[in-house]
């Protein structure tokens, strides 16, 4: 029977944007921590940061973000929210490839943490989760998820588990969260730290890259909208329109024909 007990979950605050020095992402991360930020990319931004934790710094490794955040501009959290909806935008169990758990965990979901789990204390509080163990709502979850597979066993039987907000001008967006099986070390504070730096970078990363995906979907919006409508036909006419755009990389701005 799985033990149940849990400790006080320990917090730590860390000032927002600071950045891990380059000599303390090569001692805790994979070279992936190095890629965060290059692309404009929510969910390629999302891999690198599992990438970067998972399966070296830890055994599983994922990011959530607010699903509020994702489709409102400025979205601002309650005080105290009776719970949070957030999705899955990234996963990485050991050295398993993402297709291995789509069936079970997969990217996209968007899930409901109730306040009392320590994801949403996370958001809420802004401040680092560290448990010694998965807690029971993500206990009870998983093993609905997949009751049969070894490899939600073995993150049930997680001996230490780590939860760091993601957060962006003092309001959390998101998480991460990071797990480690019974054979290894739990968590220490100094590791926290590092993932807490981390997460800022990536926060900050994440954000330029839904301002963008959210500015390129309203400027080809704008595009489409000055084409002419081709449903319309005219007896004895044929018409023709094209767009040829100002540069290769150009998504609005050009000449209409």
């Amino acid at each position: 029977m799985r033990n149940t007990e849990r400790t006080e979950p320990r917090v730590r605050r860390e000032p927002e944007g600071a950045h891990p020095a380059p000599a303390v992402r090569r001692r805790y991360f994979s070279p992936a921590a190095d890629a965060i930020g290059s692309q404009l990319d929510l969910e390629l931004t999302g891999r690198h940061v599992v990438h970067a934790l998972a399966p070296g710094f830890c055994d599983a490794a994922s990011v959530y973000l607010l699903q509020r955040w994702l489709v409102e501009e400025e979205a601002r959290m309650a005080a105290d929210p009776p719970q949070i909806e957030a999705r899955r935008l990234a996963l990485r169990i050991g050295a398993d490839a993402a297709e291995d758990w789509e069936h079970l965990l997969p990217v996209g979901e968007v899930l409901v943490f109730p306040r009392e789990t320590p994801y949403a204390r996370a958001v809420a509080s802004g401040q680092t989760q560290l448990l010694d163990g998965v807690d029971d709502h993500t206990a009870e979850r998983l093993l609905k998820t997949g009751p049969d597979h070894m490899g939600v066993d073995a993150l049930v039987r997680s001996a230490s588990f780590l939860i760091v907000p993601l957060r962006l001008r003092g309001t959390a967006v998101g998480f991460i969260a990071c797990t480690r099986g019974p054979d290894r070390e739990p968590f220490a504070q100094v590791e926290a730290v590092a993932v807490e730096s981390l997460g800022s970078r990536a926060g900050v990363a994440l954000d330029n890259a839904r301002r963008y995906e959210r500015e390129r979907r309203t400027a080809l919006a704008i595009r489409r909208s000055l084409l002419p409508d081709t449903g319309q036909s005219f007896e004895g006419c044929r018409v023709a329109h094209g767009y040829r755009p100002a540069g290769q990389d150009t998504v609005i701005g050009g000449d209409w024909y």
